[in-house]
């Protein structure tokens, strides 16, 4: 069977060693889970999986896995959590209101070249702890307020495969320096963008594409920002 339904506390310890490739819709729902080894062929973490696990502190996506769906770790406890850079999907709200997340890292080789990889909006709102945040190396669009409410991250590297950054992405946040690796700016769809904070103090992008950047809508608000990286 290549999903699994009812998973009880008990069964944890085997879990790691089965060959799932889904874990469904609202598995360890508000479960009291403390730790879990998920299995390296798993490639889709359902919707809610992990919903108010309150318990539960850290969390790595095997490298295989490409979907985490809609509120999958929504007000969970996790206070670190670990993304393979070939993932293509975390749905909205997929780390919504997780109190005690400090860091969300990414490992692993890039081993998708989807043009729709996406971070959908919300994704780590209401997470004050929250200090680094990293984007998995395959993500082409980042959504609408994926960082909203935090005061704690600083400082933010947009991969170069980012092609796409949506309306408000970054702009509720204490975001002050940001390093964009693309040759090319991302697109900005808005007509009024807001994707950074208006006192953020420096964007730095690739020395041979500053006039791009100064120039490209949504990006020439920050004209007095951009430097070479």
């Amino acid at each position: 069977d290549s999903s699994v339904t009812g998973v009880q506390t008990c069964a944890l310890p085997i879990l790691s060693q089965t060959k799932i490739t889904t874990l469904p819709a609202s598995t360890f729902f508000f479960s009291g889970i403390e730790e879990i080894k998920l299995p390296l062929t798993l490639k889709e973490i359902g919707a809610q999986a992990f919903l108010g696990t309150s318990k539960l502190r850290t969390i790595e996506i095997p490298e295989n896995v490409k979907i985490i769906g809609i509120e999958a770790f929504r007000e969970s406890g996790i206070t670190i959590a670990k993304l393979p850079n070939g993932i293509i999907t975390l749905e909205g709200r997929a780390f919504y209101h997780c109190p005690e997340l400090t860091e969300v890292l990414t490992y692993g080789s890039v081993v998708s070249d989807t043009p729709d990889a996406i971070i959908k909006a919300c994704c780590f709102e209401g997470c004050p702890q929250l200090t680094r945040f990293e984007i998995p190396q395959s993500i082409r669009i980042l959504g609408q307020g994926l960082l909203g409410g935090n005061r704690k991250v600083t400082q933010l590297t947009i991969p170069a495969n980012v092609t796409q950054i949506n309306f408000s992405a970054f702009n509720n946040t204490s975001i002050r320096e940001v390093k964009v690796e693309g040759t090319t700016p991302p697109q900005v769809l808005e007509r009024v963008w807001y994707g950074f904070p208006d006192d953020i103090t420096i964007i730095r992008v690739p020395a041979e594409s500053v006039d791009k950047y100064k120039n490209a809508n949504g990006w020439k608000d920050y004209t007095n920002k951009i430097a070479t990286s």
